[in-house]
């Protein structure tokens, strides 16, 4: 049961970008699950295994980076989850 909600959550966010419509809220709802996402791995890092790491926030900042170039040359949030194209 545990599995299928979470099957269930992840199509669920997988297809926000396409039922918002709105660029805005898409780009809202990309920066609250990527800080999400960093704080996850901070709480591990630091709560579970007593480490501080600076490398895990320059990682965050160069995807970030990344992330506005590909978005600022004309491409949408699909593109830069999506990755480079074969």
């Amino acid at each position: 049961m545990k599995r299928l909600a979470l099957a269930a959550g992840l199509v669920l966010l997988a297809t926000v970008p396409f039922w918002i419509g709105n660029s805005y809220y898409t780009n809202i709802a990309a920066q609250i699950l990527l800080y999400a996402v960093f704080a996850l791995g901070l709480n591990v890092l630091v709560g579970y295994a007593g480490l501080v790491s600076l490398g895990h926030a320059g990682l965050f900042g160069i995807a970030a980076y990344t992330g506005a170039r590909i978005m600022n040359a004309g491409h949408d949030h699909v593109a830069v989850a999506a990755g480079p194209s074969p």
